[in-house]
């Protein structure tokens, strides 16, 4: 059985630290020698605690995005992978296209029909009759 180690000041710290460059809870509590329910406690009935905590995990996510943007200034496929992370909906790769099948199939119609009257017009002038 691990015996778990007080969740004290210097403790807390190390874990916002651990959580702020990427660590999970769970392994920066594990990494620390405390439980995950003592941090779940801790962050329910210490306001200074939590907002810390709030803290790390705001820099663990900020700090990658700053870095895919940087990243965005010379290749675009950081700015597009941000893009599809940001708003799935309007940029993800599995993002609905709307009725793509039927809006395809009636640009194709309308386009056959253009070339009808093209088609019979060469048509006739191969065949050596003028059109009308």
């Amino acid at each position: 059985m691990t015996r778990h180690v007080k969740l004290d000041a210097v403790t807390q710290q190390k874990f916002c630290a651990m959580v702020s460059v990427g660590c999970s809870a769970r392994r920066a509590a594990k990494l620390c020698g405390v439980g995950e329910s003592a941090i779940r406690e801790r962050e329910k009935n210490d306001p200074d605690f939590r907002e810390q905590y709030l803290s790390a995990k705001q820099i663990r996510e900020i700090t990658p995005l700053r870095q895919i943007k940087e990243a965005g200034v010379k290749s675009w496929r950081a700015a597009a992978w941000t893009l599809e992370r940001l708003d799935p909906e309007e940029y993800g790769a599995d993002r609905k296209r709307g009725d793509y099948p039927d809006q395809m199939a009636d640009m194709l119609e309308r386009y056959a029909e253009s070339l009808m009257p093209k088609a019979f017009e060469e048509n006739a002038t191969t065949n050596g009759q003028e059109s009308t």
